[in-house]
């Protein structure tokens, strides 16, 4: 008898039929779970139910909420840390920074090196400060007050 072995490019083509076959396989046996949908406030169906109390109005943002138990400072203020290789500039609103300048660096005008783009501060968030993937909650920690306790000339506590 004739041994007939395949040739190495049919070994190869038969390789990538079952392979296909076990993929597409695969798909039928096992489904993957369904992708539930995004609840859509405005296409949402609600029971009718008794009407609810109206909530209180809200407060201004620009004023402090005071929430019971919560610690918060009276006003907002800023503090510098101030070391040889660079200074930062903290806000106790939100906790955030202000600027941090690495003082042996310098940037392309020769002054000392601000990581924080300061002029870009009204347009995106603070370093330090927090993102929310949807709305950010009415006691928002980015607006409050921080109580801050220094404890030496570089140790802060927010």
């Amino acid at each position: 008898m004739p041994n007939k072995e395949l040739t190495m490019e049919t070994r190869l083509l038969l390789a990538f039929v079952l392979v296909g076959i076990v993929l597409v396989g695969w798909n039928y046996i096992y489904k993957p779970p369904p992708i539930p949908p995004a609840a859509n406030p405005q296409t949402q169906t609600t029971q009718p139910v008794a009407e609810a109390p109206k909530p209180a109005p809200a407060t201004p943002p620009t004023q402090a909420i005071e929430v019971p138990g919560q610690v918060q400072a009276s006003q907002a203020e800023e503090f510098t840390i101030d070391t040889d290789l660079y200074r930062v500039r903290f806000s106790n609103q939100g906790a955030v920074v202000r600027s941090w300048i690495l003082k042996p660096y310098k940037d392309g005008k020769g002054q000392p090196l601000d990581l924080v783009n300061t002029a870009a501060l009204s347009r995106v968030p603070a370093p330090f400060s927090l993102a929310f993937r949807s709305q950010a909650p009415p006691n928002d920690p980015n607006k409050a007050l921080f109580k801050v306790e220094r404890s030496g000339d570089l140790a802060v506590t927010f």
